[in-house]
């Protein structure tokens, strides 16, 4: 057997140790929190029968699929724990190499890569075992919801007893009498039990200390609070500023009025004077209560009938008035509902005593709905009419209808005798409306105070601010789907499931996406964006003025690192949020061919701009004549340069165009560049007197340079005048144009001084038939 050199062995047994370390960490680990299989097998027996029984109650299969689904998370999570130490032992047994064939293997490697296959395989055991404990649950959790599902549909589908039966109603009166005394015996017998009367008169301090603090929660405070804010509203400049203390007004009135009811409920019931079933129609009383506080609270805040200016829909005082009542109604329907399921399910009523309750509920709570649909009718179509916000007009206009639509068919169906189903129908419905409305009131605040913030700013110094009532209006939409999910019966842990399929996103191929891994890669691009503007800031404001670059140069150094960064941004977002871009690799060859086509204008300029931007054959500032078009350059961007005309119109050109045409730039190096001016005089001028005058003129203009001096030519004989020509070199012939109006007005001064005329074109025209024409100026006839 061939010995091992000394490090080698020395970096195997430290290896050895360290792995030895670590497994008996995780032994450690697994003894002193071992998995409770047998527990779990218990549950998932008890949960088989339970499902085959199918006479569970509702409350006991939520709490079987509560603990199935800490069962899934439990095992879930053994199995992630055991993936990852599977993961870092097999990196550990790739490090040391394959097994030789002949067994010729050092003694301290034989014995670590025993130890690894080892710990290996009993991971893998853990994980196999974490796996199968996570598909049974998984099974049971899907038939429990089939057994919930069949239950429902069951439910909904029974013709249940009439409302409408004379019988029915006397079996209402019986169990409401019945009900009452069973509560007045209750009573009774708590004063008449041994040691129960000096109990109550012990508690009776606390009970009258609650009762009277919800009394002046509910008269002083509310009312001293809510008239404070609602005087500030009314005294506030803007309309944004009103809506807000009004709003603020409907939330002290929800918090005071919530507060002092449970104050109230809280004292009667720590008298200890009910029983059972009458601390069961003291909570039912208290939650029916609740909901008409909540009604009460929604409609004064969407209506205002005290203040006009406080409303945030123009209603008028009638209408506001009408709404508020008609809201109270809705909260009066769903408070009977909450008191009626309560206390019946406390005192086991009969299905026909409850009918004619559950059908007045419906019959109130309907005629309300539906004429709180009439009010908000003329502002729906209005809406729509006007095609502002599209889409939340239509969705507006659809809430409505489907309002409608249940107002008439949910008593129709409870007077049939479907009571469950028109339950299910209208109260979920209504509290749906009632959610719709809080998380609008809500938008409605953060829209008005971003409104009221913006009044005394400036438009572009608060434009980005305005963004905050659409991420608003976003959170707040995805905050409704799980809210109304619970209100239609949905359970905690199915919105857990359902967050858990998001989160775990989808595939396409072999690439998995998820919603985490889009906003993963949004903060990274954004962090990384936001890192390369800082950089390009300090570079052009701090680091190049210093360096003493051109303007030219140091606007290309700031793009290239923009682009630079941004890429960088982009590859490292991409690289967290965990895309695999080689899985791409296919795709993005199928592809390549026809991008290729379609955008190769496209990467023409991109190459140009990369080209302009690394051999800057313009810059930043320079005057460039392209296709007879004059201007200043403002940007040289990837695809695009922009040049700023002389009328101050922007000409976005090709960056192919300035790399394959003819460009003239005046400005490339330095800015000297020369002026022409053109001179004719009359015949018989000295024209030396006039090159005099020329130069003369050139020189007295600060402009012009004395290196090279101006030359004044005698260019022509014209058809009316000596053509001359003064030519000069300008300090920057950006004031070109400035240089030549000055000096035009200099020579026209000098020349007048002079007394040499600057002629002006002219004709010699000659008549064939003058004398004809001369007979018709007498008024002669020309022909005879």
């Amino acid at each position: 057997m061939k010995r091992l050199p000394t490090a080698k062995r020395l970096s195997i047994v430290l290896t050895g140790a360290l792995c030895a370390l670590a497994l008996s960490v995780f032994a450690a680990f697994a003894q002193d929190n071992p998995p409770p299989w047998d527990v779990w097998d218990r549950e998932a027996e008890s949960a088989q029968i339970s499902i085959e029984k199918g006479a569970a109650s509702s409350e006991a299969l939520a709490q079987v699929r509560e603990r199935l689904d800490a069962q899934l998370s439990d095992a879930g999570e053994i199995s992630k724990r055991a993936t990852t130490e599977i993961e870092r032992l097999n990196r550990e047994l790739e490090a040391l190499g394959p097994a030789p064939e002949n067994g010729d293997e050092a003694p301290e490697t034989a014995a670590l890569r025993a130890q690894l296959n080892q710990a290996t395989a009993d991971a893998r055991s853990l994980r196999g075992r974490a796996d199968r404990v996570s598909t049974r649950a998984e099974e049971l959790k899907r038939r429990l919801i089939e057994l919930d599902q069949t239950r429902f549909l069951r439910r909904i589908e029974t013709l249940g007893p009439s409302p409408v039966s004379p019988a029915n109603w006397s079996e209402m009166m019986r169990f409401v009498s019945e009900t009452s005394a069973r509560v007045g015996r209750e009573i009774t017998q708590s004063f008449n039990a041994p040691g129960t009367r000096e109990l109550v008169l012990s508690r009776l301090p606390l009970a009258l200390l609650a009762v009277a603090a919800a009394l002046f929660i509910a008269f002083g405070v509310r009312l001293f609070a809510v008239g404070a804010l609602v005087r500030k509203a009314q005294a506030a400049d803007g309309r944004s500023k009103r809506l807000i203390f009004g709003a603020g007004a409907a939330a002290v009135r929800l918090i005071a009025l919530a507060g002092a009811v449970s104050l109230l409920f809280y004292g009667l019931g720590a008298t200890g004077v009910f029983g059972p079933l009458g601390v069961a129609v003291l909570e039912a009383e208290a939650k029916a209560v609740l909901a008409l506080v909540v009604a009460y609270a929604i409609g004064a805040a969407l209506f205002s009938p005290q203040a006009a200016g406080l409303r945030p829909y123009n209603l008028d005082d009638r209408q506001a008035r009408r709404g508020v009542r008609l809201t109270l109604l809705l909260g009066l329907s769903a408070a009977m509902e909450s008191a009626i399921s309560h206390i019946g399910e406390a005192a086991s009523a009969p299905a026909e005593a409850l009918s004619p309750l559950t059908f007045i509920a419906i019959v109130i709570g309907a005629y309300a709905l539906f004429q709180l649909t009439q009010i908000a009718r003329p502002f729906v179509n209005r809406a729509v009419g006007a095609g502002e916000l599209a889409i939340g007009a239509q969705a507006a206009r659809l809430v409505r209808r489907a309002a409608v639509c249940v107002a008439v068919v949910a008593p129709v169906l409870a007077l049939i005798g479907y009571t469950e189903a028109a339950r299910f129908l209208f109260f979920p419905t209504v509290s749906s409306l009632g959610a719709l409305a809080f998380l609008s009131l809500v938008y409605f605040v953060i829209r008005e105070g971003v409104e009221s913030y913006l009044d005394d700013k400036e438009k572009n110094d608060g434009e980005r601010l305005r963004l905050i009532p659409i991420l608003a209006g976003f959170l707040l939409f995805c905050l409704s789907a799980p809210m109304l999910a619970l209100i239609w019966g949905a359970t905690w842990a199915d919105i857990g499931a359902a967050y858990d399929r998001l989160v775990a996103g989808f595939r396409v191929g072999d690439v998995a996406l998820s919603p985490m891994d889009f906003v993963t890669f949004a903060l990274v691009f954004v962090i990384g964006y936001t890192l390369t503007r800082a950089a390009q800031r300090v570079l052009k404001g701090s680091v190049l003025p210093k360096t003493g670059m051109s303007r030219g140069g140091a606007d290309a150094l700031t793009s290239g690192v923009g682009y630079v960064g941004v890429f960088i941004a982009a590859l490292a977002a991409i690289t967290s949020a965990g895309l695999d871009l080689s899985n791409l690799a296919i795709v993005a060859g199928a592809l390549s061919v026809g991008i290729g086509f379609g955008l190769q204008t496209i990467v023409n300029n991109f190459v140009s701009g990369i080209i302009l931007l690394v051999e800057r054959p313009i810059n930043v500032g320079d005057w460039i004549e392209v296709g007879g078009v004059h201007g200043t350059v403002k940007k040289v961007n990837v695809r695009s340069t922009e040049i700023e005309t002389f009328d101050r119109a922007s000409y976005i050109l090709p960056n192919s165009d300035l790399i394959s045409g003819a460009v003239t730039n005046y400005t490339l190096g330095n800015t000297v560049g020369r002026v022409i001016v053109p001179v004719g005089v009359a015949y018989g001028t000295d024209t030396r007197k006039v090159e005099a005058l020329l130069l003369e003129a050139a020189r007295e203009h600060p402009m012009v340079l004395t290196s090279p001096a101006p030359n004044a030519y005698f260019m022509a004989f014209g058809a009316s005048s000596l053509d001359f020509e003064l030519r000069a070199y300008l300090r920057d012939v950006n004031w070109v144009l400035v240089t030549k109006s000055d000096l035009n007005f200099a020579i026209e001064e000098k020349l007048r001084n002079a007394g040499i005329e600057v002629p002006f074109a002219q004709r010699d025209i000659n008549l064939k038939n003058a004398g004809e024409v001369a007979r018709a100026f007498r008024g002669e006839d020309p022909e005879a």
